[in-house]
């Protein structure tokens, strides 16, 4: 359902281990997935498994990844797949996807108290907290997976559309 609505250029934030992006980059529509991970581990790993032409990845956290990051350019989605709630700012990942210019954002995080059981998980985040982060874009598609989990398609306001063109 994510790789179906990807296009263009792909940056996919706290990618793992690859494979996520290595599905996305499958999609004809899409031209090139960056794969992002603070882990150099994961990122070595995501290399030798799943780097082809039209799929990359580099090691480099939701904070500190720009366009020169990503060869430069913009991209046209950022996907970010149970990543938000591990976030020290929840707002890093709305900040990222401004900074790299993406016009669509395909988020999903859990929506159940986790924080109690996950280490890892810093924020319990409600539907309403992360439409908020993402204030400058409108979502358009929700899917609530058995009450647990939301994965959200967002399009930039816009108001805001003629900012990316310049």
């Amino acid at each position: 359902m994510v790789r179906a609505s990807c296009y263009g250029v792909v940056v996919d934030a706290a990618c793992g281990c690859g494979y996520g992006s290595h599905m996305i980059a499958a999609n004809p529509d899409v031209r090139h997935v960056i794969g992002l991970d603070l882990s150099s581990e994961a990122i070595e790993y995501a290399r030798r498994h799943y780097e082809t032409e039209r799929c990359g990845f580099k090691s480099a956290s939701v904070a500190d990844t720009c366009q020169q990051t990503i060869g430069g350019g913009s991209a046209d989605v950022l996907v970010s797949l149970e990543t938000i709630e591990h976030l020290g700012d929840p707002h890093e990942l709305a900040a990222l996807a401004w900074r790299l210019r993406c016009p669509h954002v395909i988020v999903s995080f859990p929506t159940k108290k986790s924080t109690h059981y996950n280490p890892y998980h810093l924020h319990d985040l409600s539907r309403e907290q992360v439409d908020g982060i993402f204030g400058d874009y409108i979502p358009y598609r929700r899917i609530d997976l058995w009450g647990e989990q939301d994965v959200v398609w967002y399009c930039l306001h816009p108001r805001h559309v003629i900012a990316r063109a310049g």
